[in-house]
């Protein structure tokens, strides 16, 4: 009896985990012509074409929006993202708070100028419990939301304190080459009350897609990414198996 019971519930936890669909938030750190002038961000399109899912992409021009001067590759990639329905985030570097708030602002306003992403990511997010840095967090979000942004992200990578969660719209939880997070990890960490659609986790150097782990992962976070790529960088390229994360996403 009570192993039935048992199956029960882990068949009925499995079916919820598939019928929930996830979004994804996409480092692309990727220039968007390949040097014979091909689409870079291609397999992005293709992808999100197979399976239309809540799709973000990070644009990083060069660790942030770059000068004034105006990339036009940039602007057409991103044209041609907000025309397939793909949402962009403007890349911009806090520091921890070591970054000013003026200059985090000066990047938040060159963004809009330059490219018109549709939110911002605030990299390197501070996750200690300080209420001056949970405050510097609480007015760049003020600050994008009055230029018009619609969405931001903070990204401290791991673990954080409850009220971040007030400061942004969403929290990367996890970035790492450590494996796929267990679910115990993403599901402990407290999103006061923000629920799933405030939790990110961006696993890197996984060399193949475990989509049971994906699926369970869906319960608690509504934003996942995955790659096989490593390194300094491991954003640089997307990965073969792309289109099979959208569709475990989905659901």
């Amino acid at each position: 009896m009570f192993l039935w019971l048992f199956f029960a519930t882990l068949a009925s936890a499995l079916n919820y985990s598939n019928a929930i669909e996830s979004g994804t938030i996409i480092p692309l750190y990727i220039y968007p012509k390949t040097n014979n002038g091909g689409n870079a961000w291609q397999a992005l399109f293709d992808a999100y074409r197979a399976h239309p899912i809540n799709t973000w992409a990070i644009v990083n021009v060069n660790s942030g929006p770059g000068t004034r001067r105006k990339d036009a590759n940039y602007i057409n990639a991103i044209r041609d993202l907000h025309a397939a329905g793909i949402k962009t985030l403007g890349y911009v570097l806090t520091n921890y708070t070591q970054r000013s708030e003026a200059a985090v602002k000066a990047d938040v306003d060159r963004w809009k100028q330059l490219y018109q992403p549709t939110g911002i990511f605030f990299d390197e997010m501070a996750y200690d419990d300080v209420n001056s840095k949970v405050q510097y967090y609480q007015n760049l979000n003020n600050y994008a939301k009055s230029q018009g942004y619609t969405f931001t992200v903070g990204n401290p990578g791991t673990r954080t304190v409850p009220r971040y969660f007030n400061t942004v719209d969403n929290i990367v939880v996890f970035e790492s080459d450590t494996g796929f997070p267990s679910t115990d990890l993403i599901c402990s960490q407290d999103t006061n009350g923000k629920g799933r659609s405030s939790v990110s986790i961006l696993p890197y150097n996984i060399g193949s897609l475990n989509t049971g782990a994906v699926t369970e992962a869906k319960t608690c976070a509504g934003f996942i990414y995955v790659t096989n790529d490593s390194g300094i960088n491991p954003w640089d390229t997307l990965p073969g198996y792309l289109t099979q994360l959208f569709g475990v996403l989905k659901g």
